[in-house]
């Protein structure tokens, strides 16, 4: 998705687009996302998570896809804002998948190494700007986008379904296969169980409140922490990295090869700010 970053100092030129509509480009992906993930999101409790990621999967990859064959800046506007439904849809219910599966104790670094592929994957379509886009065009970006895309696709239908929704949904001898074979697969690799702590389950009361119950109770503060922290994060960070590259170039009339350089040298400091977070720990 910010790949566009890299792609648009280029297409500013060859479409003659206004700082105006560069804008209305980059924030159709976002107010996509803002769809998505409220639609999917609720979608994801009804048919679970493994259906609702193999949905977003083929629709990111369809659209982005579709990304190459835009011929104007209305065209990849509609498309970005397609392709954003997918990827609001993807973040938040990948991020329930994985901590379905991971135990309390690692949860939080399982969750932080998802994150972290972000700005991973932003420095280095950073650098595969940098030497495609001069040469190849600003199609380049998005031919070699696809390729993660296409090879998680197919893999989606070789995940299990979250065990903790099985179980939500009164499905427990479905949740008893997936466990038995996630751990079948820990003795074969040569692992070792620990044993389990049995707790007795007890089904919460369901609330009529439905989205409103984010907004009440010990629910309204976190509400409003997490809200505050991610408007912050995509502020500074979405915000300003979309951007760079377009500046370098218009308003300081920049190289493109030298606004791509330094729109990843940008980027690479995020990666290396949290390789510093590692160590200090």
């Amino acid at each position: 998705m910010l790949a566009i970053a890299f792609a648009m100092p280029e297409l500013i030129g060859e479409w003659h687009l206004t700082p105006l509509f560069v804008g209305l480009i980059i924030a159709a992906s976002y107010a996509g996302q803002l769809v998505g993930a409220i639609f999917f999101g609720s979608l994801a409790e009804k048919i679970g998570r493994l259906g609702v990621l193999k949905i977003t999967i083929v629709m990111f990859v369809t659209m982005s896809a579709a990304c190459l064959f835009a011929w104007s800046g209305w065209s990849l506007l509609i498309i970005r804002f397609l392709q954003g439904i997918g990827i609001g849809a993807e973040v938040p219910v990948a991020s329930a998948y994985i901590n379905e599966f991971v135990g309390s104790k690692k949860r939080g670094r399982f969750f932080l190494l998802y994150e972290v592929i972000f700005p991973i994957g932003l420095m280095f379509a950073g650098i595969i700007g940098y030497f495609l886009v001069p040469e190849y065009g600003w199609k380049a970006m998005f031919w070699v986008g696809l390729i993660p895309p296409m090879i998680a696709a197919p893999l989606r239908w070789l995940m299990p379904e979250s065990p903790r929704w099985l179980i939500s949904q009164g499905r427990m001898a479905d949740a008893d296969r997936v466990v038995s074979s996630l751990e079948a697969e820990v003795i074969r690799s040569g692992g070792t169980l620990e044993e389990p702590v049995v707790k007795t389950f007890v089904s919460p009361p369901s609330s009529a409140n439905g989205w409103r119950e984010l907004f009440s109770g010990f629910y309204l503060k976190r509400t409003l922490m997490l809200w505050g922290l991610w408007v912050s994060a995509y502020l500074v960070n979405n915000g300003m990295i979309t951007w760079l590259p377009t500046l370098y170039r218009s308003a300081f009339h920049l190289s493109i090869p030298l606004s791509l350089a330094y729109g990843w040298i940008t980027s690479a400091t995020g990666v290396v700010a949290l390789i510093g977070l590692r160590i200090t720990d």
